[in-house]
């Protein structure tokens, strides 16, 4: 995602979505924000699209409205997720607890005694489940009011204010994805989005998280939670090998890998292999990398054009952006974005070509010898641009699983709906396919070396694979 706030543990807890929520705001109020999600998709978004898309959008839009509204929320993020397009969401903010339920909390005693009941019933959905960061784990119990349904609520959390609390809901139906509402831990987002079944053991919402089944014995009276941490590390430094592990390209990191390239420079110039591990980064800043990629370096690494769209609603945001900074003590940052401004005006209503910016260096480092960069379906958006990046290399191979796809569309920025309950991200520029550079949304970068989800330590892999080779 293009972030520019700090990120941590956002990927805890993306919820079913089931269609039994209470109205949560008025008739009038309803429409105000549904209408607001259409027209901004048509003016901001749409320009990026085909013209195939608008005739199916539109169509899309005329069976929607022709539904009595039951639940705003749901519908504004059934819009959205027409496109697939993991930087077009809406989300509500501020939440801690799904609405619209009178069991919205579950002391964490009573949770595991009607589990234990559900599981005796032969229920595969009910039970324990641990997300793969390892900072929470959630109790699945169906729903008795409807059919098909189910509820997941915290049972232990590296946040400990959140146990008991109803934070899941989805509806099974006869295909393997289903939608779920869930609520977003630590920013308190809720948020709408696809998940699919794995295996029976195993499930996963978009690119967010994925969850695993724990046996009710194992969490009884041992904790199986962590805190996770977002900031970058070198995680290991021997025998010629050297793991970076960067989590997220937040701005913070940029500091962070900064340092720590140059605290390890002599040992990263005479390295027999450097590791990147990235899993589970859902973006930021390209910047994060740029320090580590002159030891990647191989050729001229290409990146594609795009198409940016100036609509009045980017101004908007770039101007209220402008009031945040202090013109003296940012100086040059408020100038820049004074001169950010008075372009985007010039090309107010168009679509502006903006040329890939070749990267070129003039040393090619010998060493390391080898670059391994770790991904899995976690990363997304200037994650994935940095897996593009690397995969040009001519000493670099990407190991693991498909990322994310979540890089065709860039550059967000969040409007409020009419109502104030509501918001919406929306992306201004979309990538040109070139030879080098395809479209991805919907299957992400493949790796060059697969790693099956049976390798338990990834890392290791990668350590073994380039012995080999």
């Amino acid at each position: 995602m293009c972030r520019t706030y700090k990120l941590k543990n956002w990927k805890l807890l993306f919820l079913f979505f089931i269609f039994h929520t209470q109205l949560s705001v008025t008739a009038i109020a309803q429409l105000s924000d549904v209408d607001f999600v259409i027209e901004k998709i048509r003016k901001d978004y749409f320009p990026l699209g085909m013209s195939k898309d608008s005739v199916a959008f539109e169509k899309f839009i005329k069976e929607k409205l022709n539904v009595p509204i039951t639940d705003t929320f749901q519908l504004i993020s059934s819009i959205t997720n027409f496109f697939g397009d993991q930087h077009l969401i809406c989300y509500q903010r501020q939440q801690v607890e799904l609405p619209g339920n009178s069991l919205r909390y579950l002391n964490p005693k009573e949770l595991f005694i009607k589990i234990n009941k559900g599981i005796k019933k032969g229920d595969r959905f009910t039970g324990f489940w641990l997300n793969d960061l390892g900072t929470e784990v959630i109790g699945i119990l169906r729903d008795q009011k409807f059919e098909n349904s189910y509820n997941g609520y915290v049972y232990q959390s590296a946040d400990s204010n959140t146990r008991g609390r109803l934070v899941l809901r989805f509806t099974t139906n006869d295909t393997s994805v289903v939608f779920c509402e869930f609520i977003n831990a630590y920013f308190q987002y809720r948020l709408i989005s696809p998940l699919k079944f794995i295996s029976e053991n195993e499930f996963q919402i978009w690119s967010y998280s994925r969850w695993k089944k724990l046996r009710a014995a194992s969490v009884k009276n041992k904790s199986k939670v962590k805190e996770y941490d977002y900031r970058a590390s070198v995680i290991s430094n021997r025998n010629g090998i050297i793991v970076f592990k960067i989590p997220e390209h937040s701005q913070e990191n940029v500091i962070i890998v900064d340092s720590l390239v140059k605290k390890y420079q002599a040992e990263i110039e005479n390295a027999r292999v450097l590791i990147i591990d990235i899993r589970n980064n859902p973006g930021g800043t390209i910047r994060t990398y740029s320090k580590l990629l002159p030891y990647i370096y191989t050729n001229m690494i290409v990146r594609p054009d795009g198409l940016s769209y100036i609509s009045d609603d980017l101004i908007a945001y770039e101007e209220r952006s402008l009031k945040n900074l202090d013109s003296i003590r940012d100086k040059d940052q408020y100038q820049q974005q004074v001169y950010y401004i008075d372009s985007l005006k010039k090309n107010k209503g168009t679509r502006v070509l903006i040329k890939g910016k070749n990267k070129v260096f003039d040393k090619v480092y010998s060493k390391p010898l080898k670059v391994g960069l770790l991904v899995n379906y976690g990363c997304m958006s200037a994650a994935e641009a940095m897996i593009l990046d690397i995969k040009q290399s001519k000493k670099a191979l990407v190991f693991g699983e498909n990322s994310a796809g979540a890089i065709d569309n860039l550059n967000t920025f969040a409007m409020r709906a009419p109502s104030g309950k509501y918001s919406m991200w929306m992306p201004t520029y979309r990538v040109i396919p070139s030879g080098i550079h395809n479209y991805y949304s919907g299957k992400g970068i493949l790796p060059d070396i697969k790693i099956q989800p049976s390798v338990k330590d990834w890392i290791k892999f990668v350590k073994n694979y380039f012995e080999k080779n």
